[in-house]
């Protein structure tokens, strides 16, 4: 008899486990889904964003990033507290995210330093048709 409850436990057990490693959104998944929530959050954070954004439910906002990779809002809490409990795996993700983030900003900002820097020739040049045209 005491073989089959400790038969019958390590069975829950392991079912059990896998159950829950089914609900776990992997390091590959969870990473993109980090990145865009935290832009989202940015957005959110931003005041020519908020007033718009203030309006909808940011919960909305979260599933469907969720459910753009087939992942529910129950997953993703239940990831968290997962690799809350596994801090390595944890910082390893957002190591990524962090580094994703950062790259994005960097080449934002490459992008509006060459758009400002396009606006201010092309301003140079309307200045002088300008200087040419009061001349004559």
């Amino acid at each position: 008899m005491r073989k089959f409850i400790v038969i019958s436990f390590l069975l829950v057990f392991v079912l059990g486990c896998q159950d829950n490693e089914k609900k776990i959104i992997p390091p590959r998944d969870m990473k993109p889904i980090l990145v865009e929530m935290h832009i989202f959050d940015g957005m959110i954070a931003h005041s020519a964003y908020r007033e718009k954004l203030d309006s909808v439910d940011t919960l909305s906002y979260e599933e469907a990033i969720l459910n753009q990779y087939g992942y529910t809002k129950a997953q993703f809490d239940s990831s968290i507290n997962y690799y809350s409990g596994h801090l390595r795996d944890f910082d390893k993700i957002y190591q990524e995210v962090l580094n994703e983030l950062n790259r994005m900003q960097a080449e934002t900002q490459e992008e509006n330093k060459k758009t400002s820097e396009k606006e201010d020739k092309g301003e140079t040049g309307k200045q002088k048709e300008k200087k040419g045209a009061l001349k004559r």
